[in-house]
């Protein structure tokens, strides 16, 4: 028989005593912590009316589930729920129904939503199992009940090394966020880290899907019997979830020995992380939105003056479909009395030809004469003028008509997608074969075969099925990274192609098209960017810029995915890759960001970091001090130039900088 309970007094009478419990919880709310649920102009921050929690379940560990939430009993034994959702249709202006039936059944105690506060007060908790939790449910609890929470950070004095505990509303807890030790145990997870990923590697209860019909704007904004079993199931996924990661063999957290000597010190490290994160992006940065525009309005000139200087000496383009579809002769062009349809009328109008007077059988267009009836279906243009933003097309033409010689290509990696999750194989393979219908059919395709190097055993020699089989076989055991475009600029600096220079006589016109896609990037990462752009194919846009998400208060959220690479290191959003004030419009756009009155903004940056870090540990392991001393020396003596070199004497050819420290990472992860 369903429990029900009105306090967590008679919930703890019941159940006869309150030992120590471990337990997982998730929040169903009606949407997210943005500028939709937050009033970002009160101080503090206030929820606005329109946000709430819906329910709130717990599972404690080998014990009880309990579902705090307001309403009726749902008694979950396999009878079916059909339910109105009164916001949702209001909303959509149709009848949204939603329907519970076909499921496991399950048990849990009800309890009131406000009991909630009350349980962790009272209930003897250990461990507090949540998948992000730091970034949203901790968070939503101290917003709209006052829930205060820290996380403990990391002590060192002396060779002693002490830790400060993690606490909720006073109570020391121990908070296992199951994404952050996910993505802390394996940044590189295969997959993914999301609680649906996951569960399914635990091999226990899994997430089940949820109203997938409707919008997420839309789908969380009634409670019915359905969201109630969601939660519940996302409870008890994650419980399986975390003994999972416990039980590890690559993990060992369940070892306690293991887990203090390995494990403690860098998840404690990323909680901390997590929660510093959230604030800011909560708190974000104060966007000139006066700036913004002037910026805009001198990029639009600057790029209006460089396009009118390039796209005369510009070489046709092959023609797109749809620009040779307007050219293409309709099939009826004459009536049966002789006279021309209004097809072949309409046609000549459109493409600015005309007859030739006195003579209906002949057209002409652009000074060539044509005799009627043209070929049907065979357009009459089959190139079309070039824009300064067709990269590929100038790229090509420069190398085939010039000899440029880039000095880096772009690479890509064909088993993943574009947030570095891997892709199943189905997907590798069709993404293989997307290369290669490029690679073949374009000027790269010398330079995208060779650069495989020996190991690949593909040269430019090499037949399409051949190749086509070696980058199965190297996708199937790990990644698969390949050649893509070749770049007009080199280094971090993003200074010009050297060969750029050299062929300056006969295209002098390379560092204003450098400019203008610098300046196209710069306008778009404030109406629409994010991307870099010497790293977008043709047609290809970024995500939205920051305009787009400016908030009442004036400031932009300024969020990341810590430990979201696959190095372990952050993945900032909607703010990133800001370019530094050496670089073509960096300082113009770096003073778009600022705070409010009678705060400074201050900026640093560490100087190598990681080798200096490493020159610390690898010294005992250097008789010679050669390599550790590279680790810390300026340009030319550096890592990475040493290393360059090193290379270049090896393989018998130039290798440059760059590229040269993709090695010194992969050697020294």
């Amino acid at each position: 028989m369903q429990q029900r309970f009105e306090t967590i007094e008679q919930y703890l009478e019941w159940m006869g005593n309150n030992n120590f419990t471990n337990m997982t919880w998730d929040i169903e709310a009606t949407g997210l912590l943005d500028e939709t649920s937050i009033d970002y102009t009160a101080s503090p921050y206030k929820i606005k009316p329109s946000y709430k929690h819906h329910c709130i379940v717990v599972e404690e560990h080998g014990g009880n589930i309990l579902a705090f939430y307001d309403g009726p009993t749902y008694v979950f034994d396999g009878r079916e729920y059909t339910e109105r959702l009164p916001k949702a249709s209001s909303m959509l202006h149709t009848e949204e129904v939603v329907t519970l039936k076909d499921y496991t059944p399950v048990e849990y105690i009800h309890l009131p939503l406000k009991e909630f506060k009350n349980y962790v007060l009272k209930r003897k908790i250990k461990r507090v199992v949540a998948h992000n939790m730091i970034n949203f449910d901790l968070m939503s609890m101290k917003l709209v009940e006052d829930m205060d929470f820290t996380i403990g950070v990391e002590h060192r004095d002396g060779g002693l090394t002490t830790w400060s505990a993690d606490t909720w509303m006073g109570k020391q807890v121990v908070f296992d966020d199951t994404l952050v030790i996910s993505k802390t145990c394996n940044p590189d997870l295969f997959g993914g880290h999301s609680l649906d990923k996951l569960s399914r590697r635990a091999g226990g209860d899994t997430k089940i899907d949820f109203r997938k019909h409707l919008a997420p704007d839309v789908r969380f904004l009634d409670f019915a019997a359905d969201m109630l079993y969601y939660c519940i199931y996302d409870v008890k996924a994650n419980t399986a979830v975390w003994h999972w990661l416990q039980d590890h063999e690559d993990y060992q957290l369940s070892d306690r020995d293991n887990y203090i000597k390995n494990w403690l010190s860098p998840i404690q490290l990323e909680k901390k992380v997590a929660e510093i994160i959230t604030y800011q992006e909560h708190r974000g940065f104060v966007l000139n939105v006066d700036l913004c525009e002037k910026a805009v309005k001198d990029l639009d000139a600057k790029m209006e003056e460089r396009r009118a200087r390039v796209e005369p000496v510009l070489p046709p383009r092959p023609a797109t479909k749809k620009f040779m579809a307007d050219y293409t002769p309709p099939k009826r062009q004459f009536k049966q009395n002789g006279e021309i349809t209004s097809y072949l009328q309409k046609f000549i109008e459109r493409i600015g030809a005309q007859l030739k007077e006195g003579d209906d059988r002949t057209m002409i267009f652009e000074g060539k004469e044509y005799k009627l009836p043209l070929p049907a279906d065979v357009p009459l243009k089959t190139e079309m003028p070039a824009k300064i933003g067709d990269t590929t097309h100038i790229k090509q033409w420069l190398m085939g008509e010039f000899g440029w010689i880039p000095s880096e290509w772009k690479e890509t990696d064909l088993t993943v997608d574009q947030k570095k999750i891997k892709l199943p194989m189905e997907n590798i393979v069709a993404k293989i074969d997307r290369w290669l219908d490029v690679t073949y059919s374009t000027a790269y395709k010398e330079e995208r075969l060779d650069g495989f190097g020996d190991y690949m055993k593909i040269t430019p020699r090499s037949t399409r099925a051949y190749v086509r089989q070696r980058l199965i076989d190297r996708a199937s055991k790990g990644s698969c990274k390949v050649l893509t475009n070749p770049s007009f600029t080199k280094g971090q600096e993003k200074e010009m192609c050297p060969d750029l220079e050299r062929i300056a006589e006969q295209f002098p016109f390379a560092k204003d098209v450098i400019e203008y896609l610098t300046f196209k990037h710069r306008r778009s990462a404030i109406l629409g960017g994010g991307m870099d752009w010497d790293e977008m194919e043709d047609g290809e846009e970024p995500e939205k810029g920051y305009l787009a998400s400016i908030r009442q208060d004036g400031r932009i959220p300024t969020p990341a995915d810590t430990c979201g690479a696959a190095t372990s290191r952050m993945k900032h959003r909607k703010v990133a890759n800001v370019p530094r004030i050496t670089s073509l419009y960096g300082a113009e756009l770096r003073e778009l960001f600022g705070v409010g009155d009678g705060f400074f903004q201050i900026g640093y940056d560490f100087d190598s970091l990681e080798a200096r870090k490493e020159s610390a540990y690898c010294d005992q392991y250097d008789p010679t001090k050669e390599y550790c001393k590279s680790l810390m020396m300026e340009k030319p003596f550096d890592v990475h130039t040493m290393m360059a070199k090193r290379i270049s004497e090896i393989i018998g050819r130039q290798f440059n900088r760059s590229p040269a420290k993709n090695v010194k990472y992969g050697l020294t992860k």
